[in-house]
């Protein structure tokens, strides 16, 4: 004989699933943070350090690629929720939470193998030419050092261009940014290259959240707890390795 089911059973049955449905809907929809950045960290580890670290928390990263000026003004204005990949400054921190440090810069003077040049201090190299982004800033000695023959270009591939070509002795940069572009561009040179100890300077990355923003404290605090699952679990330290980062 087949049962019968109460009516006021059907529906509480068909409430309830009904609410299982809209909530693990609901579970499966990430909220989205919006952050701009300079075109240079396009597809590079920052980019993919900061949407693995907001995954765990439950994000989805969206990120605009803009003039650095501009990802800065949007930044601090609450156009976007934050800024992706930048460097501490006090005037900064009065608009925007830090978060912890998402990765590093080493910026490095590069030569050619062959040369075996080698240095303690800054005047050791006063005889050599040393290629440079014009504008470019590298640490106070540096920027000071009036006895170095420095010779201004205005892009990192000419600098690059000129010292496999032997028109300059060094070129200075950051370390990452020579790295990738003698990888794809100059595949050949890979191994014919060197970074020059010790670097001249060594900075940290960090990802900065708008003060003002409804959610901006609780923004940063999930992604300072997804960055430190990303260390503690290894996924960090596979992403240098991918992008080959020490």
């Amino acid at each position: 004989m087949a049962s019968i089911i109460h009516p006021q059973t059907f529906i509480t049955l068909f409430i309830m699933a009904c609410l299982s449905f809209i909530s693990s809907d609901a579970l499966s929809e990430n909220r989205q943070v919006t952050m701009s950045t300079d075109a240079e960290k396009k597809d590079g580890y920052l980019v993919q350090v900061t949407s693995e670290a907001f995954k765990r928390s439950g994000y989805d990263l969206e990120v605009r690629y803009l003039p650095w000026k501009r990802a800065l003004e949007e930044s601090m204005t609450g156009k976007v929720d934050g800024l992706l990949g930048a460097y501490y400054t006090d005037e900064r921190a009065e608009k925007l939470y830090y978060s912890e440090p998402v990765g590093e810069v080493v910026i490095s003077f590069m030569a050619l193998k062959e040369s075996n040049i080698r240095y303690n201090t800054l005047t050791d190299l006063k005889a050599l030419e040393i290629g440079m982004v014009r504008g470019a800033v590298v640490n106070a000695d540096f920027d000071q050092a009036d006895y170095l023959n420095k010779i201004p270009v205005s892009t990192i591939e000419q600098n690059i261009q000129k010292l496999i070509n032997n028109r300059v002795a060094l070129i200075v940069d950051k370390q990452q940014q020579l790295q990738n572009i003698v990888e794809n561009q100059y595949p050949d040179w890979v191994d014919k290259v060197e970074y020059l100890s010790p670097p001249l300077r060594v900075d940290y990355f960090y990802n900065a959240f708008f003060m003002a923003h409804p959610d901006g404290q609780k923004i940063l605090t999930d992604f300072n707890k997804g960055l430190a699952e990303i260390r503690a679990d290894g996924t960090y330290d596979q992403i240098l390795q991918k992008y080959k980062l020490p």
